[in-house]
C-alpha cells in the first residue's frame, strides 16, 4: 500500500485545495505526488419529453470558450450529490422533477484529483424560472438526444460529465434496462 509521509497544502481556494504529498511506494521507494482535493460535484441529465436533453451553454474560463454541458455544480457542505444535482437543474434551467434517479458516478480525473462526480437522470420535467448566481450567464438549450450524440462524436461536446451521462443513458436504453 502507498503510505503518505508528509502532505503540504500549496493552495487552498473556494473550489479546491492543491497538495504536494511525499509517499512511500509498496516497493519501499519514495515518491512525490500532486493532488487536487475537491469535495465533489454532481450533474443532471434531464430528459425533456422523452427525446431531448436539457443542456446549458455557458462560458468556461479554463476552456476559454462557451461549452455545451448538462447542468452541474459543486456539492455544498451537508448536501448530498442528488440534492446538488436537483438544485443545479433548478437554478441553471428552471426545470424541476420528482422523477430523479442515480445514473452513474465517476472520478473526473483520477490521476491527480479526488473529485468524484455523480450523474443523475431526471424525467417528467416541470418548467420554471432560472435562479442564477450573480455573474452567471446560462443559456438553456433543448437538444434531441440523437443530435447530442452526434455532437459528442464530432467533438463539439467535450465535457466529460455530459459525455459520460449521455453515453451511460444511451447504453441503458439500448439494453432495455428500465430507467
Amino acid at each position: 500500500m502507498h503510505k503518505v509521509i508528509e502532505s503540504k497544502s500549496m493552495f487552498k481556494g473556494r473550489v479546491f485545495e492543491a497538495k504536494v504529498e511525499d509517499i512511500i511506494l509498496p516497493t519501499g521507494e519514495k515518491a512525490q505526488r500532486e493532488v487536487v482535493v475537491h469535495r465533489g460535484g454532481a450533474s443532471m441529465l434531464a430528459i425533456y419529453q422523452k427525446d431531448s436533453i436539457v443542456l446549458v451553454r455557458q462560458y468556461r474560463h479554463a476552456a476559454g470558450r462557451y461549452v455545451l454541458e448538462v447542468p452541474a455544480g459543486i456539492i455544498e457542505p451537508g448536501e448530498t450529490p442528488q440534492d446538488c444535482a436537483i438544485r443545479e437543474l433548478r437554478e441553471e434551467t428552471g426545470y424541476t422533477s420528482t422523477d430523479v434517479r442515480k445514473l452513474i458516478t465517476m472520478y473526473k480525473s483520477v490521476g491527480y484529483s479526488t473529485e468524484k462526480h455523480s450523474i443523475y437522470l431526471a424525467q417528467n420535467l416541470t418548467p420554471g424560472v432560472q435562479n442564477l448566481d450573480p455573474g452567471e450567464e446560462v443559456e438553456v438549450i433543448l437538444m434531441p438526444i440523437e443530435e447530442v450524440k452526434r455532437k459528442i462524436f464530432s467533438g463539439e461536446i467535450e465535457d466529460a460529465k455530459t459525455v459520460t451521462g449521455v453515453l451511460a443513458y444511451r447504453e441503458l436504453m439500448h439494453k432495455g434496462i428500465a430507467i
